[in-house]
């Protein structure tokens, strides 16, 4: 069974971007204000462990969700730094500035747009999706994964 996608409004080019980033603003909010992420670092620690790379991508990345607050738990609970860059189609340039500037040896972002399915980020990076992967049709979904 395939999962419905549903419209929305910052995918669509025509939407402005005031708009566009005010929604992903918003999301990051949302995801903070209810630390709906926590339950990732534990498992990213794990995985960091297994393959020795502290380097993060991080695709459709809006306002930067909740990988800073990410970061922090595995720098206090699990002693591992990490070097996170952040990318979107539509990089809410503002938001990510102000972001990166928190901890700017650590966090980083592409101003430029980046489209997950083409992309020259480094294999050497763990690659992350959050709250972003049902952005994608089915083909598309199973190509990023390969």
């Amino acid at each position: 069974m395939r999962a419905p996608r549903f419209f929305e409004w910052q995918e669509q080019r025509w939407l402005p971007r005031y708009f566009r980033h005010g929604i992903t603003h918003y999301l990051r909010k949302l995801f903070v204000g209810f630390n709906i992420y926590s339950p990732v670092a534990p498992l990213l620690a794990h995985l960091i462990k297994q393959t020795h790379r502290t380097k993060l991508w991080d695709f459709c990345s809006g306002s930067g969700g909740m990988l800073p607050e990410i970061q922090t738990s595995l720098r206090e609970n699990h002693q591992i730094e990490t070097d996170i860059t952040f990318t979107d189609k539509f990089p809410n340039c503002d938001d990510l500035v102000a972001l990166c500037k928190s901890a700017p040896e650590s966090l980083h972002f592409k101003a430029e747009a980046i489209d997950a399915l083409h992309h020259d980020q480094p294999t050497s990076a763990i690659r992350t999706f959050f709250t972003a992967f049902h952005h994608f049709n089915e083909k598309d979904a199973t190509q990023i994964l390969k």
